[in-house]
């Protein structure tokens, strides 16, 4: 597998013990559930089809090749597949996490697949990290609440949802080399695409 293109973060530690074949079942059975149930994959699915860029249901794995990292999974850009980190805490390891991490993915996808992202573009990385951010219910207020809900409430509730799409935009971005080599890069390339990529609700929405 190439290194993940994008991915979707997480911020407890990660666990390093070795991992059972029940971890993996229960990894697939949520991904197997999210992509019979999920209006928003379905849509996402279904656009990807007819833009030319099927992914299939065996195209959805879970595997351990992350290292370590934070992070909850990845579009892996160069086999087109969606991969699931199984070695996620156990309160991540969830039907929720995993839906809307599958659907953070599949809007990577739909990204690369539309508008053909270049990969070592920071701009390009910032904007669909915005996008799926904004799209895949990682900010939805429930999901926020639980996460981190001094932050929902600090700067009080009516820009919450955008603190966060830029809190975990920025942390997303963070986790490509090319784009955090000087203090401040990640805050100004999130910043640069904001107004047009946060708007953009496709396939969503078409206004």
């Amino acid at each position: 597998m190439s290194a993940p293109s994008s991915s979707a973060t997480i911020s407890p530690k990660v666990d390093d013990a070795p991992l059972s074949a029940a971890t993996y079942h229960k990894c697939q059975g949520f991904i197997s559930t999210a992509l019979k149930s999920s209006p928003r994959i379905h849509v996402l699915l279904n656009k990807l089809e007819a833009l030319g860029c099927p992914i299939p249901q065996s195209a959805f794995v879970c595997e351990d090749v992350f290292g370590g990292a934070k992070t909850g999974g990845a579009f892996d850009l160069g086999s087109g597949r969606v991969v699931m980190n199984p070695r996620v805490p156990p309160s991540f390891l969830n039907q929720g996490e995993t839906t809307r991490t599958l659907t953070h993915e599949l809007i990577h996808a739909y990204d690369y697949c539309r508008v053909k992202l270049e990969e070592n573009n920071c701009a390009h990385i910032g904007c669909t990290e915005v996008r799926a951010a904004n799209l895949s219910g990682d900010c939805d207020f429930l999901v926020e609440a639980t996460r981190a809900p001094m932050q929902l409430v600090s700067g009080g509730l009516g820009a919450a949802q955008q603190r966060c799409v830029r809190r975990r935009a920025e942390l997303s971005l963070s986790m490509h080399p090319h784009c955090n080599k000087n203090p401040g890069d990640v805050a100004r390339t999130v910043a640069s695409v904001w107004n047009p990529c946060y708007t953009d609700a496709n396939p969503f929405s078409s206004n």
